[in-house]
């Protein structure tokens, strides 16, 4: 290649004819050699330009045949999360993406059937709820009430928006619920309290209410249950235990005016009729003699009721501190209490394993006394009484068991066993006030436990009573 004498590019070719002596010289211009080339090369470059066109129209096409419906699934499964369940995908026939958007349809379908079955639910529950329920604002005013609000406190639903739900509360009751409502706004979750509401006759019901607020609708939801009733009946409670207080109190107050003034002149009658007995001793008749013994046992006998009652009225109000007892050391005791009655009838006490517990020790002292005293006093004619201690666990409790081998007790008198200066048998049969098994059941209900009896005529009995482990 070279420039020819024209200075434009060429190609050129020569071969040297010796026979001639000559060199032969061929020349083309380059332009004019490369034309086809040049040509073919544009139409090649068109042709491919074309085929770019066309393959790229084809990918727009089939890119958005694919992302079209993608898109359209995000959307919708967006606009799903937000709650929108009525939305609803296009469905294209026959292929994966229309398959699914199918499905979406039906799991929408079916959330949105549930969804308003739930609605339905609640609201029928909302609206059936003996329940007060509603939703107040950060503003002090109620935006809803269910119909529980007319059925307690009789004032309709619009009646309870129009005024500050505060001014329903009872006068005495608005700082603490203001306290507690300040609490709600402030970004406490939950809180429970009581207060009154006023009702559209005059009167007030107490409400428990549990409450929590959401900061972001600037909402308190709160339901309350009524709960009058049982207010009532703890005002009616606090004022029987005070009138029982009361009562316990002038019981006391009898007791110790019996213990001093009561028993002085029943001890003159007794001494001053003794008096007469000795003095005038060989000259009254046997009639004057009676008469005057009858006087001295009915002073005696009203003398050993009235320390009874005395010892029976102080079982809770002058009761030891409670202590760490061993069972075994308070039978004892008794036990040696009773030594001259057991000498006497030729009884046989006689005990299995008892526990340690916390107890009054004195007067668990006289409850075995007394049941033992009347396993002796109560025995066969044929036979010395046979008494046995034991105890077994039951839970919580120990059971504590006094069986003899006596006269036994019919079962339809074990309604009266317990009650205060209830006898079954006549004082001159079998001595004594008939406050011995009233003071025992005294005393095991100030431990916390219950005492009964197991019996039959003729087959001895067996007191049981329980005590805290």
């Amino acid at each position: 290649q070279a420039d020819d004498y024209r200075g434009v590019p060429a190609i050129t070719n020569f071969t040297w004819m010796p026979a001639r002596n000559m060199c032969l010289v061929v020349k083309v211009d380059q332009a004019e050699a490369f034309a086809p080339v040049a040509t073919f090369g544009r139409w090649v470059i068109l042709a491919g330009g074309i085929a770019l066109l066309v393959v790229a129209g084809i990918g727009v096409g089939l890119a958005r045949t694919i992302t079209r419906p993608v898109r359209a699934l995000q959307a919708g499964a967006a606009r799903f999360g937000r709650g929108e369940l009525d939305v609803r995908l296009p469905e294209t026939a026959g292929d994966e993406l229309g398959a699914l958007a199918r499905e979406f349809n039906i799991m929408a379908a079916a959330l949105s059937r549930e969804q308003t079955l739930l609605r339905h639910r609640l609201e029928r529950m909302y609206a059936l709820s003996s329940d007060l329920i509603c939703a107040a604002g950060f503003d002090g005013y109620l935006k809803e009430v269910n119909p529980a609000f007319e059925r307690v406190l009789g004032f309709r639903q619009d009646e309870m928006m129009m005024s500050p739900f505060i001014e329903f509360v009872h006068p005495d009751d608005r700082a603490a619920t203001q306290a507690v409502v300040a609490t709600l706004a402030d970004g406490q979750t939950l809180a429970a309290f009581e207060n009154r509401y006023r009702c559209k006759d005059g009167s007030w019901k107490w409400l428990l209410w549990n409450a929590s607020s959401d900061p972001r609708e600037q909402l308190i939801f709160a339901m309350a249950h009524d709960v009058t009733e049982r207010k009532e009946a703890d005002t009616k409670l606090k004022k029987t235990l005070a009138d029982v207080e009361r009562s316990n109190k002038e019981l006391e107050q009898f007791a110790y005016v019996a213990s001093h003034d009561l028993q002085e002149p029943l001890r003159m009658v007794s001494s001053y009729t003794q008096l007469l007995a000795k003095r005038f001793e060989g000259q009254l008749d046997r009639d004057a003699q009676d008469f005057i013994g009858y006087a001295v046992d009915g002073a005696n006998r009203m003398q050993r009721l009235i320390q009874d009652l005395l010892m029976y009225s102080r079982v809770t109000t002058r009761g030891r501190p409670y202590e760490l007892v061993d069972l075994h050391q308070v039978l004892g005791e008794a036990v040696a209490n009773l030594q001259a009655a057991i000498s006497e009838s030729g009884a046989l006490v006689s005990n299995g394993d008892l526990p340690a517990l916390i107890a009054d020790r004195t007067q668990l002292v006289q409850v075995f006394q007394n049941l033992i005293g009347n396993a002796i006093k109560f025995h066969k004619e044929v036979e010395p009484p046979r008494v046995h201690i034991s105890a077994r666990r039951d839970g919580e409790e120990w059971i504590i068991s006094v069986k003899d081998n006596g006269i036994g007790i019919d079962p339809k008198h074990f309604s009266r066993l317990f009650v205060i200066f209830q006898r079954l048998h006549g004082p001159q049969q079998y001595p004594g006030t008939g406050i011995g098994l009233a003071l025992c059941q005294r005393i095991v209900a100030r431990h916390g436990g219950r005492i009964w009896v197991e019996s039959a005529p003729g087959q001895g009995s067996e007191f049981l009573f329980t005590l805290k482990a």
